[in-house]
């Protein structure tokens, strides 16, 4: 199964062992730009958006695969949407100089967007695969979230359900 998760090792251990510049993948997830992808275990968030001195990039936890393929896809396809919503952006990248995980930058409105990238683009491929992802968060988080700038899982069932069933082209708005 080929997941679009490149790489063996963290970030810094590829800046500073020299192995030069990490790929990215061969095709995005959402059909546009590949984004590096970095595959990082036990990644306490899950996934991470990023830039660093070769432009944007994504960490991950490659355990996430075991969640499920819709909702690997859709976790990873939010990571896509703060790149492509504009979230995440270069003038950013001296903040991920001395943290690469750094967080500072998220807020609500912005997991929510993200979110909503994510269902829209899980939406155009499959009815099933948006609404798993929904039902996934209200399993996992229900009435929690996260952390303070994160939405719980109630309200990120709600918005995925309807930038879903909103989606141009979404085999939910049929």
């Amino acid at each position: 199964m080929r997941t679009g998760i490149l790489g063996s090792c963290l970030l810094m251990a590829v800046m500073t062992c020299g192995v030069g510049h990490p790929a990215a993948a061969e095709v995005a997830p959402d059909g546009g730009r590949p984004i590096r992808e970095i595959p990082v275990p036990g990644l306490p968030s899950g996934g991470l958006s990023a830039y660093d001195q070769w432009g944007p990039v994504i960490y991950i936890d490659p355990q996430l695969i075991a969640l499920g393929g819709a909702v690997f896809e859709f976790l990873r396809l939010h990571e896509y949407g703060h790149h492509r919503r504009g979230h995440v952006t270069p003038r950013m990248a001296y903040m991920f100089a001395t943290n690469p995980y750094a967080r500072a930058w998220i807020t609500k409105p912005m997991e929510l967007d993200a979110d909503c990238y994510a269902a829209s683009q899980l939406a155009r491929r499959s009815r099933s695969a948006a609404e798993e992802a929904a039902r996934y968060f209200e399993r996992a988080q229900g009435p929690f979230s996260g952390a303070p700038f994160y939405p719980s899982g109630f309200e990120r069932a709600a918005y995925i359900r309807h930038c879903a069933s909103s989606a141009p082209g979404s085999s939910l708005s049929r």
